[in-house]
């Protein structure tokens, strides 16, 4: 088990919008490199439907003020599941699952605000927990999502008609450019009670997967307690994973594929979720998230620590 240690997460600076769901983005932004925080928030509309507003403001500023990036109108009201990469040209671009009732397609939102459907192939099956490949180069080149709450397949996203590829049963899925080929960071749910919008407990592993993204030898667990969400990404060279825990966050680091995991544990006496990671310029692991333990709407929080 992971040693305990504290560490205090500052609410970020600035009148925050309402936020649902956030993400970290790391890349050539607007023609500068720069860590961006990026959050979304639903709003109902007087007659039907639903607007989900997505506002992004840079990790570490003080003075700058949260701008609306996009925004998505849906007819049947619910809380998007989404995600965010910086584009070819240096905006963002969304991933989302379209809510559907019984069924969620697959969609990519461009930074023009064009829409393209990712499971097209696939009208029968329901897409949750999108998720960009994380790489150091821009745009990502595979989507992650969870076809009907139990297998993680992965788009290209470079091959529009492209069948998608399964990677394994799990109830979220991230890849990471990582070595040779990927990491594959998952989920698997255990029995347990549920934190925020129904988040499930579960156990945290990683696969390492060729180019092509086939398996090159057996999962192994990466903390060996108890999880909620977790994000994960290439900082200085190791894989960095962060994972919300029912004490805090776990960081946990892997020096070089294979290697064995480092991890350590930090109590935060709050309510996390939606918990990001991204380098900073220093080298250190830039850690958000958002913090529902009030009885208002959610705080975005952040804080800076050095990696295992």
């Amino acid at each position: 088990m992971a040693e305990i240690q504290k560490i205090e997460f500052t609410q970020v600076a600035g009148q925050a919008p309402a936020a649902d769901t956030l993400r970290l983005i790391a890349g050539n932004i607007s023609g500068n490199r720069s860590v961006l925080l990026v959050i979304s928030s639903m709003k109902n509309r007087p007659m039907l439907g639903a607007d989900t507003i997505f506002s992004a403001l840079p990790a570490g500023s003080s003075g700058a003020a949260w701008r609306t990036i996009a925004m998505l109108s849906e007819v049947v009201p619910a809380k998007l599941q989404w995600d965010v990469a910086p584009s070819a040209n240096g905006d963002s671009e969304i991933a989302f699952g379209k809510p559907g009732g019984a069924i969620n397609a697959l969609m990519l939102r461009s930074a023009s605000g064009t829409m393209r459907a990712l499971s097209s192939a696939y009208p029968l099956q329901s897409f949750s927990e999108p998720r960009f490949a994380r790489s150091a180069a821009h745009p990502p080149d595979w989507l992650t999502a969870v076809v009907d709450n139990r297998t993680c397949v992965a788009f290209p996203l470079g091959t529009p008609s492209a069948q998608c590829r399964t990677l394994g049963e799990c109830a979220q899925g991230l890849l990471v450019h990582y070595g040779p080929g990927f990491a594959f960071i998952f989920k698997t749910v255990v029995p347990g009670p549920v934190r925020g919008n129904l988040i499930a407990p579960g156990r945290l592993h990683s696969a390492m997967l060729d180019a092509e993204l086939r398996p090159t030898g057996p999962p192994a667990e990466i903390f060996d307690g108890t999880i909620f969400e977790f994000d994960a990404d290439v900082i200085k060279g190791k894989l960095v994973v962060l994972a919300t825990t029912p004490r805090g966050v776990v960081i946990a680091s892997e020096p070089s594929p294979r290697a064995k995991f480092l991890s350590r544990e930090y109590e935060v006496p709050a309510t996390l979720t939606s918990p990001a990671v991204a380098g900073s310029a220093s080298g250190k692991a830039i850690l958000a998230a958002l913090d529902s333990s009030g009885s208002g709407p959610a705080r975005v929080v952040t804080t800076e620590v050095a990696i295992p």
